[in-house]
């Protein structure tokens, strides 16, 4: 992997504006350097017994068919195809380099304006495009959506724009905590996320 910044303060100027509005921010082309299937699949093979669990609806879904190490938040067998949402039950999902760039990268720019909450790590998994949509509903948290493999539409519900943009794999969506956004999905994809709490600082301090 090429040894460059890919989190810069303008960036980060551009994210607590964002958080300010509560709009979700597009940022293209972030890293480039993204897993592939087969990462995923070797993440899935680790954090669950045996790969692939035997997913029956998410109201019956059964947490002790996943190590304790993990736990699937919202697995649920739709029209015979899998959706994944997998977060770790205790530390980080780090199971590619770039994982582990973003994340240090991020945490060395947050802690510097004196946040230290969050930082932890989750993924996203569909095996087939007959996965419902998302419909619109906000997060407790501030989010960071890395797209890996394909591309799904995001719509900005805030502010009463409704803005759609297309996410491509190595651009990162930026959801400011409470903020309203939807997805939907034309194919299979894959992704990771990043959680942290992002506090009002003053971000035209020095980086």
């Amino acid at each position: 992997m090429k040894n460059f910044d890919i989190v810069s303060d303008e960036l980060i100027k551009q994210i607590f504006e964002h958080k300010k509005k509560k709009q979700s921010l597009l940022i293209k082309n972030l890293c480039m350097d993204v897993p592939n299937w087969q990462d995923f699949m070797d993440h899935l093979e680790v954090n669950t017994k045996r790969g692939l669990p035997n997913f029956r609806d998410e109201s019956t879904f059964n947490e002790n068919e996943v190590e304790a190490k993990s736990r699937i938040v919202g697995a649920a067998l739709v029209k015979n195809v899998f959706y994944i949402y997998l977060q770790p039950r205790h530390g980080n999902f780090i199971f590619h380099p770039s994982i582990e760039k973003i994340q240090n990268q991020f945490n060395e720019k947050f802690s510097k304006l004196g946040i230290t909450s969050g930082g932890y790590t989750n993924s996203y998994i569909n095996l087939s495009s007959s996965v419902p949509d998302i419909a619109p509903h906000p997060d407790p948290q501030d989010n960071f959506y890395w797209q890996c493999i394909g591309s799904v539409e995001w719509t900005r519900e805030d502010g009463g724009s409704g803005n759609s943009f297309v996410v491509e794999p190595g651009d990162m969506v930026y959801i400011p905590a409470g903020s309203l956004h939807s997805v939907k999905f034309s194919m299979p994809r894959a992704a990771v996320g990043f959680s942290w709490i992002l506090d009002e600082v003053n971000v035209e301090m020095p980086l």
